[in-house]
């Protein structure tokens, strides 16, 4: 018999990467993820009038709402975000009790704010949050015959490159197994490669010493903003 997961045990997280901390996100009071597939039709002679599908891109996002705002997650530090277009790392966590934690993970833009002040009531606000790229499924998992299944940790990175070139250094990332999220200046890169030498706007990887390789012709410029996901 299935058991139902209580509201509680989901939580929504904002990571602060400089001291690598999950802070609760503003005390929201309900958050929710969508996950969202597209699909891209397909119909032909063959399919005898009925309509194929095929999927296309994918999306997810989360919604949050809450009474109370904590000091280190102000409205001011969220409306900033959305000013700034900067991203952050969030972390969607569900306990399902003995069968251990699911943590999804990943890069959000602050979307809609509204911020709703009730005569004679608590202040309430809601957001939307707009994943970019994959989000990572992390810690333990259940397998569909109920195996619970270990995960790899996600780390965020950020870097700002202080020589020209077309190579960097972040030590962060030496052994990583795979870079899930890679950007520069605010642009994700769409190809991360681990062999051969890049070229258009690929760039390698090599674990064994935390290099980022960049296209000779578009090298890393001084002051660039470096970001990124990594196992």
């Amino acid at each position: 018999m299935s058991n139902a997961v209580n509201g509680t045990n989901m939580m929504l997280y904002y990571h602060r990467v400089s001291d690598n901390t999950d802070i609760a996100f503003a005390c929201a009071k309900n958050c929710q993820m969508t996950i969202t597939p597209t699909f891209k039709e397909v119909t032909d002679y063959a399919s005898a009038f009925f309509k194929k599908v095929k999927p296309d891109i994918a999306e997810w996002s989360i919604s949050v709402d809450g009474l109370v705002i904590l000091s280190n997650y102000s409205y001011l530090f969220m409306t900033d975000l959305q000013q700034a277009r900067a991203s952050i790392l969030v972390k969607f966590v569900i306990d399902n009790g003995s069968d251990g934690l699911v943590i999804y993970a990943g890069s959000v833009y602050m979307g809609p704010i509204t911020l709703s002040g009730n005569y004679n009531e608590a202040g309430m606000y809601s957001a939307q949050l707009i994943g970019t790229g994959a989000y990572n499924s992390t810690g333990t998992q259940v397998t569909p015959g109920g195996v619970v299944i270990s995960g790899g940790s996600v780390t965020r990175f950020e870097f700002t490159v202080v020589t020209a070139g077309t190579t960097v250094v972040i030590a962060s990332t030496i052994g990583a197994s795979v870079i899930t999220i890679f950007g520069r200046s605010g642009v994700d890169t769409p190809q991360i490669i681990y062999t051969g030498s890049p070229t258009g706007s690929q760039v390698k990887f090599t674990s064994s010493t935390g290099t980022f390789e960049a296209p000779a012709d578009n090298p890393w410029l001084v002051g660039e903003q470096l970001y990124g996901n990594f196992k």
